[in-house]
């Protein structure tokens, strides 16, 4: 009799814990890993002593290369007397 306790009981106890780690299962969403930065940084030199020269930039200076020119590819025409006879006539 004492058997067919402990065996109920044991398997009371695994069907328990059975079901328990059924429960706990939950669905885990996965997103991109995001950046947080912030947007000022404030540096406080107050309490440091900066040590130094000034040097002025070395090297030369860079010169932006020339604009091409191009011919235009529209004719100017030297003038419009006659269309404006035509539209005259018009009138």
């Amino acid at each position: 009799m004492t058997r067919h306790l402990v065996a109920a009981l044991v398997l009371a106890g695994t069907t328990a814990i059975a079901g328990a780690a059924f429960a706990q299962t939950e669905t885990v969403v996965q997103e991109p890993d995001r950046v947080v930065v912030q947007s000022t940084t404030i540096i406080d030199f107050s309490a440091v002593d900066i040590e130094g020269t000034i040097s002025e930039a070395g090297g030369g200076y860079v010169l932006a290369p020339p604009r091409a020119s191009f011919a235009s590819m529209i004719p100017v025409r030297g003038n419009f007397v006659p269309e404006l006879e035509r539209s005259v006539e018009d009138l």
